[in-house]
């Protein structure tokens, strides 16, 4: 069974292409952040770098329009390879779908959340405080 992997991040160095005996591909990273609270209460920033696995022509003509830092939405599946001089096998991600944001969409997603953000804010202030655990589940997705 393959378990289907969606997550963001940025693009950690420019894309290598590579020509193989079953077509086009490239390895590289992409850094993702996990927002976490430090022992004072401020948010913090802590990146995973996700090794992955980019391959299929229409990903290839994609990520050949990406630079260094760009983020992308990324969908794939769990993959491993060992190499010639590998002693054991890697996991990496299998990439089969990916969405390049241009700098207007991540602006305007970031408008969006904070947009939603205050409109939580905002009912929570006009209840008082009351019923904020409802609101606050209500909104959330999952």
């Amino acid at each position: 069974m393959l378990q289907n992997i969606v997550f963001e991040g940025r693009l950690v160095k420019e894309p290598e292409i590579m020509n193989g005996e079953f077509g086009d591909y490239c390895f590289m990273s992409v850094a993702s952040d996990r927002p976490y609270k430090d022992k004072t209460g401020q948010w913090q920033d802590n990146a995973t770098f996700v090794p992955c696995k980019f391959t299929g022509e229409f990903v290839i003509q994609k990520l050949q329009q990406c630079k260094k830092g760009y983020k992308l939405l990324l969908e794939g599946v769990f993959d491993s390879y060992q190499g010639k001089d590998d002693k054991y096998k890697q996991l990496t991600i299998k990439i089969n779908k990916i969405h390049a944001y241009t700098p207007c969409q991540i602006a305007d997603a970031a408008q969006e959340v904070h947009d939603k953000k205050q409109a939580i804010a905002d009912r929570i202030a006009a209840n008082n405080g009351e019923e904020a655990v409802s609101i606050l589940e209500d909104e959330v997705p999952f």
